[in-house]
């Protein structure tokens, strides 16, 4: 069995209790499922470096990374191998610190927890959104 990939993302929670989720383009995998922002940890960094590099990367934003929030762990097929692959998604709470342009998705929302498994999402970040409504005071 393979090792899991570790995953980041951030849980970026604005002023009106939503947070940020971001649609993936048509060339990628998972093409249009909503998911949080975050990529592959590379060799050598911390989860929160990774998290960093990935934000200023697929939003151009800067962040501050605050608390662990929990992991995913999802195992899938990826269809152009047909292999199996397990992810752990290392999801963060983390504060923007500047605007947000979109570099890799196509589109973003801001969705409060109520309405957020009513989008498209990846199974991971499905899973998160699971865990932050059963914390919530909804």
């Amino acid at each position: 069995m393979m090792k899991p990939i570790e995953v980041v993302c951030a849980i970026i929670i604005n002023d009106k209790n939503e947070f940020l989720l971001c649609e993936r383009g048509p060339n990628s995998s998972f093409s249009y499922l909503f998911e949080f922002p975050g990529g592959k940890v590379e060799k050598g960094e911390t989860n929160e470096e990774a998290l960093k590099r990935e934000i200023k990367e697929e939003l151009l934003a800067d962040i501050d990374v605050l608390d662990y929030f929990t992991t995913a762990t999802h195992s899938y097929k990826k269809s152009s191998t047909n292999e199996d692959l397990t992810i752990n998604l290392n999801a963060y709470y983390c504060k923007l610190k500047s605007d947000v342009t979109l570099t890799e998705h196509i589109a973003l929302k801001w969705v409060d927890i109520k309405n957020a498994e009513d989008l498209n999402l990846a199974y991971a970040d499905r899973l998160i959104v699971q865990k932050l409504k059963q914390i919530s005071q909804i």
